[in-house]
């Protein structure tokens, strides 16, 4: 598929912010996505190739956490197995639904992804609320915790946007309340979670190169970039312009 210079330099640009918010915030796929379809790829495409664009951006982000991971490797390692299965599960899936099926998916699935970024925060203070500092779980309770993180891999590789409140979530349930372990675990198990995904599509020749290529390059420049905006712009000013950008961008998928 040819793309013009603009294109790509506007894919770039786009690649650059979403690292950028990403590190800021999240929700950096909001971003990456809906450009992609602007730019002409089929949804399926624009969604396989925006997870192959913005993974490059998130391997630096292992490195900054590594010592907190180091200190949940054993409760990382678990997660990270269950949720690369559930990846590779997920991106078959995307890679087998036709066309015209997954573009009715899409303004659903923006606008779900998008209410999980704008109410997950306040249900994942009910639940700490809720639960007790160091829950006990039983045999049947791991095993759910195991499923939810399966399902929450199946997503990721299905589509993926919002996967972060839903592994904080399944952190919080365990018993882990340190943030720092906590976005060490997440920042890891999303990586994985795209590795798995990005090399299934590119095994299945489902990644737009020149797009993608834009897009990492980008996201090198914005990942690094990212840590000054986080201190130079307060988080809630980011994630309402994400959380209304988001709505709008779910509304012209609906009319579109």
């Amino acid at each position: 598929m040819d793309l013009s210079i603009i294109e790509l330099v506007l894919l770039a640009a786009v690649g650059a912010f979403a690292a950028a918010i990403n590190a800021a915030a999240g929700g950096g796929t909001f971003f990456t996505f809906p450009t992609l379809v602007f730019c002409g790829l089929p949804p399926t495409l624009a969604n396989t190739t925006s997870t192959f664009g913005v993974w490059f951006g998130s391997l630096g982000s292992v490195g900054g956490y590594w010592n907190e991971i180091k200190s949940s490797r054993k409760d990382a390692f678990w997660f990270c197995i269950i949720a690369t299965i559930g990846s590779l599960i997920g991106s078959v899936l995307l890679l087998v639904t036709p066309q015209d099926t997954f573009a009715g998916m899409v303004p659903y699935l923006m606008l779900g992804a998008v209410s999980l970024f704008a109410l997950g925060r306040k249900a994942l203070d009910w639940v700490e609320k809720k639960l007790p500092p160091s829950p006990k779980l039983s045999v049947a309770g791991k095993a759910g915790i195991g499923l939810m993180q399966l399902l929450v891999g199946i997503y990721g590789g299905f589509f993926g946007a919002g996967i972060g409140i839903l592994m904080i979530a399944i952190f919080e349930l365990t018993g882990i309340r340190d943030i720092h372990r906590i976005n060490g675990m997440k920042v890891l198990i999303a990586t994985c979670i795209n590795f798995v995904s990005v090399a299934t599509f590119v095994i299945a020749g489902a990644v737009i190169w020149a797009a993608g290529l834009s897009l990492v390059a980008g996201s090198i420049v914005g990942g690094y970039y990212g840590a000054v905006l986080t201190k130079r712009i307060p988080q809630l000013w980011i994630r309402r312009f994400i959380i209304i950008y988001g709505l709008l961008i779910s509304l012209w998928f609906f009319v579109k």
